[in-house]
């Protein structure tokens, strides 16, 4: 199995797992706290990226693309601009979507495998 066939596989089950916790807590937030449902709708997007990029699909990136800006949109709108809120909340999935598009993922990615 090449090095790229392993990480974009990896990637995959690290989002579905990451994205299945976030659902949770989502739910959890909206049922018991009133919270937004900004958690799970990330997660559901997270489990559906995840599962394009563990099945070889070019397009997971891009949806995880689409996703993020997603989550730029809402956390602006949540924080009101405000730099110290809205960051913090970008960092860790703007680095994801880095890594997605990296050579090391990226590459092992197959066009029309969706």
């Amino acid at each position: 199995m090449s090095d790229s066939l392993k990480s974009y596989r990896r990637a995959g089950l690290l989002l579905i797992l990451l994205g299945v916790t976030l659902g949770a807590g989502g739910i959890h937030l909206m049922v018991n706290l009133g919270g937004s449902p900004y958690f799970l709708c990330v997660g559901i997007g997270l489990i559906v990226v995840g599962a394009l990029v563990r099945g070889g699909s070019i397009a997971g990136p891009w949806v995880y693309l689409a996703l993020f800006i997603g989550m730029v949109i809402w956390s602006y709108l949540e924080t009101n601009g405000v730099v110290p809120k809205f960051l913090p909340r970008l960092i860790l999935p703007g680095l994801l979507c880095v890594y997605l598009f990296s050579p090391k993922v990226y590459s092992g990615l197959r066009r029309g495998n969706v």
